[in-house]
């Protein structure tokens, strides 16, 4: 599965490579979940040239839940992901809509319940980790308020075969985001 998303890398760079980029970005994700460790959940790498928005992206996340009351252990992912979309500037304000190919790893529940680790308030189930390839949806707007930053929200959704997720972000982004 990595061999497959370097070959799709390779083609996107020459594809890149002949067009000129108009503007560039690197975006931190924060995530709302409260039980993580983790400040940032996420980075994407942007390109952007001709209408056009090229994302190198890289996610971590859990499930949402509580300690108490919610199963246990708690699925986890990592998502690399390589997406191509469009993009609408409006003064200070971008739209970003993509899809794209990504490879999906992580930790998910088994439907067999461990009842040595189960407690009154809590099942505990055994785990399996999986690997796949997934199709991430995106949609994101920025407020851009100065050419080199810009504060926004993002939407991500990765279908795949083994555990299809959800994640709203809060992102900051710098880079060359707009000309004036």
């Amino acid at each position: 599965m990595k061999k497959f998303l370097l070959l799709i890398l390779i083609i996107l760079s020459n594809y890149l490579n002949g067009q000129k980029i108009n503007f560039y970005s690197v975006a931190g994700k924060i995530t709302a979940n409260p039980h993580t460790s983790r400040i940032v959940e996420g980075v994407d790498v942007n390109a952007f040239a001709n209408k056009l928005c090229y994302t190198l992206s890289y996610q971590v996340g859990e499930e949402f839940g509580l300690e108490i009351f919610s199963d246990s252990p708690v699925e986890t992912y990592r998502d690399l992901s390589i997406r191509v979309g469009g993009y609408n500037l409006y003064r200070r304000w971008r739209l970003q809509y993509q899809s794209g190919l990504s490879y999906v790893k992580g930790i998910k529940r088994t439907k067999e319940l461990d009842l040595l680790n189960s407690t009154f308030l809590t099942n505990y189930y055994f785990t399996e980790k999986f690997e796949t390839i997934g199709i991430p949806l995106f949609f994101g707007w920025r407020y851009l308020p100065f050419k080199f930053m810009g504060i926004g929200m993002d939407f991500f959704v990765n279908i795949n075969l083994e555990r299809s997720f959800f994640r709203p972000c809060v992102v900051l982004e710098i880079g060359l985001l707009r000309a004036r």
